[in-house]
């Protein structure tokens, strides 16, 4: 890969990153005022906030997830790692880095994974 890809990739990874980051700092205010919310209203309002701050709390953790994605990926650019799949090292495509700049697995590896982990049918 060209350094001019490799900079083309850290950099939508450092805008990627900042758009999480902005968007967990909104999910981290809205959290706080449902917090307040949850106490006041009455059972039905009190259900829907804590439905909304379950909600928020999942997004938040795979924001949080991408977050660490992210910074794994920025991290492997700084050790000229950066485009390899972790499990079979061969280099990931660049459709598949355009689509998701921190991905870790290539496309053949990241289909075995999910048919490994898809639930076996019966036929009863």
């Amino acid at each position: 890969m060209t350094k001019e890809k490799i900079n083309f990739f850290k950099e939508a990874l450092l805008r990627e990153r900042l758009e999480l980051i902005e968007e967990l700092a909104i999910s981290n205010e809205n959290f706080a005022n449902l917090d307040k919310q949850l106490k006041a209203g009455d059972l039905v309002d009190q259900a829907y906030n804590f439905y909304e701050k379950e909600l928020l709390i999942g997004l938040s953790t795979s924001e949080k997830q991408n977050l660490l994605a992210i910074d794994k990926a920025l991290e492997k650019i700084d050790k000229n790692k950066f485009g390899y799949c972790e499990s079979c090292n061969q280099s990931i495509d660049e459709k598949r880095l355009e689509a998701i700049p921190y991905a870790t697995l290539c496309v053949n590896c990241k289909k075995d994974t999910k048919s490994r982990h898809k639930p076996k049918h019966t036929d009863d």
